[in-house]
């Protein structure tokens, strides 16, 4: 974590490097909104979050996503990057057709921090999906 503290490091693939397709402007990394900062200012925060990544467990996230899909009857919008590295647009086309009220948005020219790369684009689709 105390790497973040280096800008240049915060885009390396091992940091965010493969989530965002253009540099965060520098304010977005001041410790208060940024939700990785904060561990590097404050040892309670750190060891609460190295405890969360510790018990990260793929078949708790799987047994919730099933019951999500269910038990969810209510509109879902998935906004995507085909040109996402990390989370490939084919789970998010599964994803749509798994959710009985799902739409698919896709948002080009971004990577996993759509809001960062796109954030025009993400509000527009926000703002489709909730006139609908």
């Amino acid at each position: 974590m105390q790497l973040l503290r280096d800008p240049a490091f915060r885009y390396d693939p091992r940091a965010y490097g493969l989530l965002v397709k253009r540099p965060i402007e520098e304010q977005v990394w001041t410790p208060t909104p940024c939700p990785a900062l904060p561990c590097l200012y404050d040892d309670a925060i750190l060891h609460d979050a190295s405890k969360v990544m510790r018990s990260a467990s793929a078949h708790h996230v799987q047994a919730a996503a099933r019951q999500l899909i269910e038990r969810f009857d209510r509109p879902v919008l998935l906004v995507w990057s085909p040109e996402d590295p990390v989370f490939p647009f084919a789970h998010a086309e599964a994803y749509a057709g798994e959710l009985r009220r799902a739409r698919l948005e896709r948002i080009t020219d971004a990577f996993s921090f759509t809001g960062e790369d796109q954030p025009d684009a993400l509000a527009s689709a926000i703002a489709r999906f909730a006139a609908a």
